[in-house]
């Protein structure tokens, strides 16, 4: 059965587009902490080598990079203000790095804020409530 679009969704070509930059940005995440590891500067998410913060902790930047992925493939109603929150939430972890190791945090910052823009983008692609005749 399929199911008609509902006011808040977004169209299939903006579901795909807001999925792979989230995607990417889940990716880019990835890439940091790689990075972190190899050239042994811990992000304070991450903790140093020898005493690693809990996994939980160290999952917690991708938790809602994650969810808005998974949110795209769902078809999920009102995703760019998840995406617009888990970009909020991924500016305050970098904003961590910063005095720590701060090149990190400026890549961690512009981790979020592509994420925003992908995010600011994707309302372009919302369905709204079709307006009755009265309106018009």
């Amino acid at each position: 059965m399929v199911r008609a679009n509902r006011p808040g969704q977004l169209t299939i070509g903006w579901r795909i587009a807001f999925g792979v930059g989230w995607g990417g940005i889940v990716l880019c995440l990835g890439a940091v902490w790689t990075s972190s590891r190899i050239l042994g500067l811990s992000t304070w998410w991450l903790g140093p080598e020898a005493e690693p913060r809990s996994f939980v902790v160290q999952l917690l930047p991708f938790a809602l990079p994650v969810l808005a992925v998974i949110g795209s493939m769902r078809n999920w109603r009102r995703l760019p203000a998840l995406g617009v929150a888990a970009a909020a939430a991924l500016a305050a972890i970098a904003a961590g790095d910063l005095n720590r190791f701060h090149r990190f945090g400026l890549v961690e910052l512009a981790i979020a804020l592509a994420g925003a823009m992908v995010s600011l983008a994707a309302i372009a692609g919302m369905y709204r409530q079709a307006r009755s005749e009265s309106e018009n």
